[in-house]
C-alpha cells in the first residue's frame, strides 16, 4: 500500500501525478485521513502522574489488585465504539474457528459469527442490525 503525506500545497502536483497513475489501473482505492494529534508530552506526563498518585492513594487506603478488581467487576459505563464491537467480533471469531484476525475468516464464517453476535446482542437489548453488504451473504446451505 503507497501512503502520501501531503504536508502543504507545493505537493499537490505530485499527488495529482500519483492519482493520475492510480486512475489508470482502475483498481485502486484512495483513502484520505485528517492527521490528528497523538498525545503531547505535557499530556503523557500528566497521565503517568495520574496513574502514579492513584496507585498510591488505593494502596494507602489498603485497595490491593483484587479488592479493585472486585469493585471493578461490573465494568465502567463507557459509550459502545466501533472498536469495542470489533473486538467482539474477533473474540467469537477465535472462539468458533480458532482465527485470532477477522481478516482470516472465510465468506460462510464471517456470516455465522455475525449471526451468533447479532442473535445474542438483539437477544439483549432488542437491536438489530442487517449484515450491510455489497454482495449477497454467504451460503452454506441452511435456511435464515
Amino acid at each position: 500500500m503507497k501512503q502520501f503525506n501531503l504536508t502543504d500545497t507545493s505537493q499537490l502536483p505530485e499527488l495529482i501525478d500519483l492519482l493520475q497513475q492510480a486512475a489508470m489501473t482502475g483498481e485502486t482505492v484512495v483513502e484520505w485521513r485528517r492527521r490528528t494529534k497523538k498525545r503531547s508530552n505535557p499530556q503523557n506526563r500528566a497521565l503517568h502522574l495520574y496513574l502514579k498518585t492513584l496507585a498510591m492513594k488505593f494502596n494507602e487506603a489498603g485497595i490491593g489488585v483484587k479488592k479493585l478488581l472486585l469493585c471493578m467487576k461490573d465494568g465502567f459505563d463507557v459509550p459502545v465504539t466501533e472498536f469495542f464491537l470489533k473486538a467482539r467480533f474477533r473474540e467469537v471469531g477465535l472462539i468458533m474457528y480458532g482465527r485470532e484476525s477477522t481478516k482470516d475468516l472465510t465468506t460462510v464464517e464471517i456470516s455465522e459469527v455475525y449471526k451468533v453476535i447479532d442473535m445474542r446482542l438483539s437477544e439483549l437489548t432488542g437491536i438489530h442490525v442487517e449484515f450491510p453488504s455489497n454482495e449477497p451473504p454467504a451460503y452454506d446451505g441452511e435456511k435464515y
